[in-house]
């Protein structure tokens, strides 16, 4: 395995089964087993609440995917912070809905035409996205008006790269030029330029009611939510943050 950090002072090689037969050492207990379940138990739980968050937030926007959408839908999530944000708050199990996702050399390259491509398979399609990734693949958009596809696009907007205010370069001297790249760009007006819809929530409690509108029409819906990248850096932490008890896991 990589080992970044050169702090590995034992290297060995072996299989699985060769290891632990090397050292023969049976366990019946199960309480480590146990304690890490208790503990996947919480969080879980603890992610579960964000559907009840307040604010805009990209946790409390999957959640309400998840529970509304339809079974048969199938979803593109972009690279960078939205996979991250899915890893968390999309559970396994409930729902039928297929994730798709688009690597590379570089992951943001032809989100938009990837997801408009998913789309003429004609099964309801959506894309969440932040704005970057969006930014990069806008013309792809030209693509669903002259196929007459249809696409829901999520877009996350926190003007910027919201992945970087976990790294350590946050604070360094010109960041939000450098790494946040932010661009202030209007959205709407992107809607107007290759003829999509467009729609501004303001509040995570109105994203269920244009869902549903959404889906009853035609072509690509962009329904844009504005986010802050520092306070879904908090949120983040308030959503994952389950009180461990190390010395009881040992």
């Amino acid at each position: 395995s990589m080992n970044p950090t050169g702090k590995t002072t034992i290297h060995m090689q072996a299989s699985i089964d060769m290891f632990t037969h090397l050292y023969a050492v049976k366990n019946e207990s199960n309480a480590y087993l146990n304690s890490w379940q208790s503990l996947e138990v919480a969080g879980k739980a603890q992610l579960s609440t964000a559907i009840e968050e307040p604010s805009c937030f990209e946790g409390r926007t999957i959640r309400e995917l998840q529970q509304h959408i339809p079974d048969n839908s199938q979803l593109l999530v972009a690279n960078s912070m939205t996979i991250r944000d899915f890893d968390y708050f999309w559970f396994s199990g409930e729902s039928d809905a297929v994730l798709y996702g688009n690597r590379g050399v570089n992951g943001i390259d032809g989100i938009v035409s990837t997801a408009l491509g998913l789309a003429t398979n004609g099964q309801p399609t959506y894309l969440v996205t932040g704005d970057l990734s969006l930014f990069h693949d806008l013309n792809g958009l030209a693509v669903a008006k002259t196929h007459n596809l249809n696409l829901t696009i999520i877009l996350h907007n926190n003007d910027g790269g919201g992945i970087f205010e976990y790294l350590p370069q946050k604070g360094t001297k010109h960041f939000d030029y450098l790494f946040s790249t932010s661009q202030g760009l209007d959205y709407s007006g992107a809607a107007k330029l290759y003829g999509c819809g467009h729609t501004k929530i303001s509040s995570p409690d109105e994203l269920s009611h244009v869902l549903a509108k959404v889906s009853t029409e035609s072509g690509v819906h962009i329904i844009e939510i504005p986010t802050d990248r520092e306070y879904s850096r908090q949120l983040h932490r308030k959503y994952t943050n389950v009180s461990v008890d190390m010395e009881a896991l040992l």
